[in-house]
């Protein structure tokens, strides 16, 4: 009896080890695997092209090699944060982008605090290449949002949103009341635009009134996503 209960506790012991060994090869093979696409995405190169498999949302991309991508420069209405436009501008970068092949451009940094990559997206337009970038704000679907040190198609990307805010395209047709003054609150890469007595304000470091929110957004500073001015 003695032995049949130590031969039985052996066995389930023995099952425990190839079971503790089998999870530890899977472990090893998963994050392997995972090793291995982070080399993959980080391979992200200036010269390639990539086909983007998703969009998701209007200033965000998935590439079909896994690697997400967030426009920088521009900053798209957020529908968690319940803003206006929201779903009409993610309809309209994934009617501009999903599916294309497209470049990528970096400007001086090429990551954000998530881990995204930061650039600018090209694309064919017959024999011109336009920057996704760009054309999004110019449809009145992003603000601009100039993120230190990454401003190289800052002028441009400030110029389409003027020229969107002229047409009366996108975010601009909402209806807003007019304050007396406005904030803009820089911190040290961006600055956000806010109305007065927003508790935001203050998280940043150099505090700055200006008139009209257009003034503030013509900074690059996007409206506070809190306050919404």
């Amino acid at each position: 009896m003695r032995r049949r209960r130590k031969r039985t506790a052996a066995g389930a012991l023995a099952a425990i080890i190839i079971a503790v060994i089998t999870a530890l090869l899977v472990g090893r093979g998963k994050i392997t695997q995972v090793s291995q696409r982070a080399e993959e995405v980080h391979a992200l190169g200036e010269s390639e092209a990539y086909t983007i498999e998703k969009v998701v949302d209007g200033d965000t991309i998935r590439l079909a090699n896994g690697a997400e991508v967030r426009l920088v420069g521009i900053d798209a209405p957020d529908k968690k944060e319940r803003m206006f436009y929201a779903d009409e501008a993610r309809l309209f970068a994934k009617q501009l982008l999903e599916g294309r092949q497209v470049r990528i451009q970096f400007d001086r940094e090429k990551r954000d605090r998530y881990e995204r990559f930061l650039a600018y997206v090209l694309y064919k337009d017959g024999e011109s290449e336009k920057v996704a970038n760009i054309e999004i704000v110019r449809a009145g679907c992003a603000y601009a949002y100039s993120f230190k040190p990454n401003t190289w198609h800052e002028r441009e990307i400030i110029a389409a949103q003027k020229e969107a805010r002229l047409k009366n395209l996108g975010v601009w047709k909402r209806k807003v009341r007019r304050e007396r003054e406005y904030i803009v609150d820089w911190g040290e890469k961006f600055g956000l635009t806010h109305k007065v007595g927003c508790e935001k304000i203050g998280t940043g470091g150099r505090i700055q009134k200006v008139s009209t929110r257009e003034e503030g957004f013509d900074m690059g500073a996007p409206p506070c996503r809190l306050c919404q001015p």
